[in-house]
């Protein structure tokens, strides 16, 4: 009769030897670099997302751009809408970012935390599991309303 030495086969064995540690904080560069929000996935290594900047005048403003993801993050680092990236802006075609780092949801507590992204990200960040009729994004003033009842009220009844 064999030994009973263990709790099971591979699959109790395979976790045995993980360590657990948290990863070194990826921090943006002062020029070129930013960090945004995905809005929706075009397939094909391309996102569309918003990104928060300093304007001439130190004013935080919102821009929208194609993302890139890099060919060392494909089918390795896998992204969704309302994950919180860090991009390289390029200098020859600004309308096109290139996306270098994807952060967990610690490490997007900790930015903001911080104040190294505004608390907007965080908001839409952190309500990933609301649904698309209690959020309201106003686009002309870069606000978010949450409200409980949404009515569509169409042009003839105003």
């Amino acid at each position: 009769m064999p030994n009973k030495k263990g709790k099971g086969g591979k699959k109790a064995k395979r976790g045995k030897h993980e360590n657990i540690s948290k990863r070194e904080m990826v921090f943006k560069e002062e020029q070129g670099q930013a960090y945004a929000v995905i809005d929706k996935m075009l397939g094909n290594g391309r996102v569309y997302l918003s990104y928060f900047m300093n304007d001439e005048e130190d004013n935080m403003r919102k821009y929208e751009a194609l993302g890139i993801i890099r060919g060392s993050m494909k089918k390795r680092v896998w992204i969704s809408p309302n994950d919180v990236v860090l991009i390289s802006i390029r200098e020859f075609e600004k309308d096109k970012v290139d996306i270098l780092h994807k952060y967990e949801n610690d490490e997007v507590h900790t930015l903001v935390k911080i104040k190294e992204i505004p608390s907007i990200v965080f908001q839409i960040k952190s309500n990933e599991d609301t649904s698309e009729n209690n959020i309201i994004i106003d686009t002309e003033f870069d606000e978010i309303l949450f409200t409980d009842d949404v009515e569509i009220v169409s042009d003839e009844e105003i």
